[in-house]
């Protein structure tokens, strides 16, 4: 096998990784919670809120519980790679104050053109409506909780930027020029999102995002910007 070979094969790892994680936890979650609730049951606590909580809350539950896991192994595997060698200058991470504005109001503009592109996809193609529209509602959209809040606008972006622009890109660009790494993680990026209008314009946001991390040397850049794309979607899903 090429050296080419071995590095596409290795940044498949993270979404392996990731994938495996996510086996474990759907099939793991029913019992322990069973379980936890036979433990306070057996303390004589009234587990009637318990498993009403668990039947709304059930799949934000679950969301956090993969990503909040796979941030483990994620960030101990990121601490063995070599830093960036873009120059850094103070502030969070690497960025002053006013750039971290700029980057959270860039993730509203690139939610804003996602959404531009989207009403012309699905003008064109409504059947796509239905499933996207699902979707939506998995996330909690429409109608977030606080769960799905956290989910979708903390836990997300810091689990995928880590998992994609953290150990893909950097995997990818041992091997391959910037542009081509880029276009590979973002097109791993879009497919993991499972249909074709979410994948789609999470290909273009996870190229914008790579750009990002690599101008700016750190990997706080595409959080900061993917928490801006994500929480302006929430506010939009309202409207």
């Amino acid at each position: 096998m090429t050296g080419k070979g071995k590095i596409l094969g290795l940044s498949l790892m993270p979404v392996l990784m990731w994938l495996f994680v996510q086996c474990a936890v759907v099939l793991g979650f029913p019992p322990v919670m069973n379980w936890l609730g036979s433990v306070l049951s057996a303390l004589g606590a009234d587990t009637g809120g318990f498993y009403s909580f668990l039947e709304i809350n059930d799949t934000y539950c679950i969301y956090i519980l993969m990503d909040a896991l796979v941030l483990i192994p994620g960030t101990l595997w990121f601490w063995r790679l070599p830093a960036r060698e873009e120059k850094r200058q103070g502030g969070f991470f690497g960025i002053s104050p006013g750039g971290v504005l700029l980057l959270v109001l860039a993730g509203l503009v690139l939610q804003l053109i996602s959404n531009f592109l989207l009403i012309m996809v699905l003008t064109a193609f409504p059947e796509l409506m239905e499933s996207y529209s699902q979707v939506l509602e998995n996330l909690g959209m429409n109608s977030p909780t606080f769960l799905s809040l956290l989910y979708t606008a903390a836990v997300a972006p810091i689990a995928e930027e880590l998992l994609f622009r953290g150990l893909t890109l950097r995997i990818l660009e041992e091997a391959f020029p910037f542009w081509a790494a880029n276009l590979l993680q973002a097109f791993y990026f879009g497919l993991i999102h499972g249909n074709l209008v979410q994948g789609g314009y999470a290909f273009l946001a996870g190229m914008v995002l790579g750009y990002l991390v690599k101008r700016k040397g750190t990997l706080a850049a595409g959080i900061l910007c993917h928490f801006g794309v994500n929480f302006s979607g929430v506010l939009l899903g309202l409207l």
